[in-house]
């Protein structure tokens, strides 16, 4: 999810009995494709959902927001990358599993396949590993 989009996100987009929000910004497609939390996220969603008041889910100017996330990487001794990064990571981490490139475009919620293959990054050991899976099926 986009940090813009955290930003926009209304209490009542939220159905989390399905694990989904119901919209995001930037383009027709984001708009149009529900947001899908993973199990492992929906604890912190929901209390964050318990927490909100008023109509905006989230409500923490974009100063605070940046701080508390960069201080959170500082105490994980993470790699200093911008949010939008984690897009990056999940594409990554999706392309280079079982899961089909189409699921993984869905859940990137792209219109385009070209642009999921932009967050997918492979390295030379995933590629090494691939390329000896696939040894049998040309031998």
């Amino acid at each position: 999810m986009l940090s813009a989009t955290l930003f926009d996100l209304y209490s009542l987009h939220f159905l989390i009995d399905k694990n989904i929000v119901g919209e995001g910004i930037k383009t027709k497609k984001r708009k149009a494709t529900p947001i899908v939390i993973p199990d492992i996220a929906l604890p912190v969603i929901s209390k964050i959902f318990e927490l909100s008041k008023g109509d905006k889910l989230i409500h923490i100017n974009k100063d605070k927001f940046y701080k508390e996330y960069y201080s959170c990487l500082e105490r994980a001794n993470a790699e200093k990358k911008p949010p939008y990064s984690c897009r990056h990571t999940t594409g990554t981490a999706l392309g280079t599993s079982d899961i089909p490139i189409a699921i993984t475009k869905e859940l990137m919620r792209h219109a385009k396949l070209s642009s999921t293959q932009r967050y997918i990054h492979v390295d030379v050991d995933t590629m090494l590993e691939a390329a000896n899976k696939a040894r049998p099926a040309i031998q």
